[in-house]
C-alpha cells in the first residue's frame, strides 16, 4: 500500500514540476520527505500497535481457552461428586438391606438359642438318664382295678404323678409331691430317686444351698444307687454355679476317682479344665 501512495505522490510532484521553479522544486521536495517520515512514522506506530493488539489478542484467546478448561474440568468434577453422591446412597441402602437381614437372622439365631436352652435344660434334667418306673400313667381313680390296688402300686403311683408334675416343668408342685411320697414311703426303692429329683427341682428353682443337701442325701445314704454319681456331680454344679469353685473341684476331682469312665466323670474332668 505504501509503493502506491508513494507513486501517486510522486507523479503529482512530477506534473507540478513542469510549470515550478528550481525553489519551489526544492521546497516540494523537501515537504514531501517531511511528510514521507511522518507518513512512515505514523505507518510504524500503527504496525506496532497492530503487533501489540495481536499479541494481546493471543494472550485472550490463551486465557479464555485456560477459562474454558477449568470450567469443564469443574464440571466433571461436579458430576464426579454427584456420581459419588449416588454411590454413597447406594451402598447405604445395601447397609440398610444387610442390616435388616442381619437383625432377622439374629432374631432367628436367639429363636435357635432358647430351642436348644431347652433342649439342654431337658438334658442336664435327666443327665442321660431314665427313670422308666416314673413314666407309667397315672391309674384313673374310678377305674375298678382301684379298689384292690396294693401298697406297691400305691407308692408307683404317687410316685409317677410327682415326677409327671417335674416333666411339666412344674416344680413347686413336683417338689411337695415327691416330699409327700417320701413322708408316705420312707424306705421305698425309688426313695434316693425321690431325693434326688427334689434336688433338681430346687436346682431349677435357683435354690442351689437346697440343692445342696438333698443331692447329699443321695450320696451319702444311698451310695449304691445309680443316682448317686448325677447327684454328686449336680452337687459340684451347685457349688460351681455359686462360685464356690475350690469345693467344686474336690467334687469334680472325687468323681473323676469314684466313677470313673463314665458320662458324669467327662462332665468333672471338663469342669476343671475350666477352673484351672
Amino acid at each position: 500500500m505504501k509503493k502506491y501512495i508513494y507513486l501517486f505522490l510522486l507523479i503529482y510532484f512530477l506534473l507540478l514540476s513542469a510549470c515550478a521553479t528550481t525553489q519551489d522544486l526544492e521546497n516540494i521536495r523537501r515537504d514531501f520527505t517531511d511528510q514521507k517520515n511522518v507518513f512512515e512514522t505514523k505507518t510504524d506506530a500503527i504496525d506496532n500497535e497492530i503487533k501489540s493488539l495481536q499479541s494481546q489478542n493471543e494472550r485472550l484467546s490463551t486465557d479464555i481457552k485456560s477459562l474454558t478448561d477449568e470450567r469443564a474440568a469443574i464440571k466433571q468434577r461436579e458430576a464426579d461428586k454427584g456420581a459419588d453422591i449416588t454411590d454413597i446412597r447406594e451402598m447405604l441402602e445395601t447397609l440398610t438391606g444387610r442390616i435388616d437381614t442381619l437383625q432377622k437372622d439374629t432374631s432367628d439365631i436367639r429363636d435357635g438359642m432358647e430351642k436348644l436352652n431347652k433342649r439342654i435344660s431337658f438334658i442336664e434334667k435327666y443327665l442321660d438318664i431314665g427313670d422308666h418306673k416314673a413314666v407309667m400313667a397315672v391309674p384313673d381313680s374310678g377305674s375298678a382295678n382301684n379298689i384292690d390296688m396294693n401298697v406297691k402300686m400305691d407308692s408307683d403311683t404317687e410316685y409317677a404323678m410327682a415326677f409327671n408334675s417335674f416333666k411339666e416343668e412344674n416344680f413347686k408342685k413336683a417338689r411337695s409331691e415327691f416330699e409327700t411320697y417320701l413322708t408316705h414311703y420312707p424306705d421305698n426303692e425309688n426313695a434316693a430317686n425321690a431325693n434326688y429329683w427334689i434336688g433338681e427341682c430346687f436346682y431349677f428353682e435357683n435354690n442351689c444351698d437346697q440343692a445342696i443337701l438333698n443331692y447329699d442325701i443321695v450320696v451319702k445314704k444311698y451310695p449304691a444307687s445309680d443316682k448317686a454319681p448325677y447327684a454328686l456331680l449336680k452337687e459340684g454344679l451347685c457349688f460351681y454355679k455359686s462360685g464356690d469353685k475350690v469345693t467344686a473341684k474336690i467334687i469334680f476331682q472325687q468323681i473323676v476317682q469314684n466313677y470313673p469312665n463314665t458320662n458324669q466323670a467327662m462332665i468333672a474332668q471338663k469342669k476343671i479344665q475350666e477352673i484351672q
